[in-house]
């Protein structure tokens, strides 16, 4: 299959900052929403790094997520989003009106499976691996090819359950 890479693929260098710098994050996030929930800053941090996560997997580690050690990792992260989400839905102060700050963490999970149906998807009916739309232009900056149909398809339908996760407020 053009552009797959193999299963045991080692971490590239964008694998390895990508994942310490968010793991980095997640510890910052984490103690912030432990430590200092009631922080003026600590929603806006949440909220943030729930909706900033499904973006970033889908436009910017797609490449990387193809590689199973490193979809492994991120379901490890989307596990611990699931617990973390668990220990602060309880606390007042993150309460806002439409839910808790930290709703958006107990969906990373399924952006994960959605992510990897679409790419299984993708691959059974074209032979190429599914590629995020680049803005403004026609072909992927990873994989150097055209961006087909199917490829704005996938980021459609993507796009649509984040939006109906985050902006219509599915608590």
């Amino acid at each position: 299959m053009r552009g797959h890479r193999s299963r045991k693929a080692k971490f590239t260098l964008y694998d390895k900052i990508s994942m310490t710098v968010y793991l980095l994050l997640t510890g910052f996030i984490t103690y912030k929403a432990i430590f200092d929930s009631c922080n003026d800053t600590t929603s806006a941090w949440l909220i943030g790094y729930s909706v900033g996560t499904p973006l970033f997997l889908y436009l910017a580690n797609y490449h990387s997520l193809r590689n199973i050690r490193v979809y492994l990792i991120w379901l490890g992260f989307s596990i611990y989003h699931l617990v973390l989400y668990l220990r602060l839905i309880e606390i007042d102060c993150l309460i806002l009106p439409r839910g808790n700050a930290a709703s958006g963490l107990r969906f990373t999970i399924l952006y994960l499976v959605l992510w990897q149906v679409l790419r299984l998807v993708h691959l059974k009916l074209t032979n190429i691996e599914l590629v995020a739309p680049s803005r403004g232009g026609s072909f992927d900056f990873f994989d150097n090819r055209r961006i087909n149909i199917l490829d704005y398809l996938a980021f459609a339908i993507y796009m649509g359950l984040f939006i109906i996760l985050n902006v219509f407020g599915v608590k």
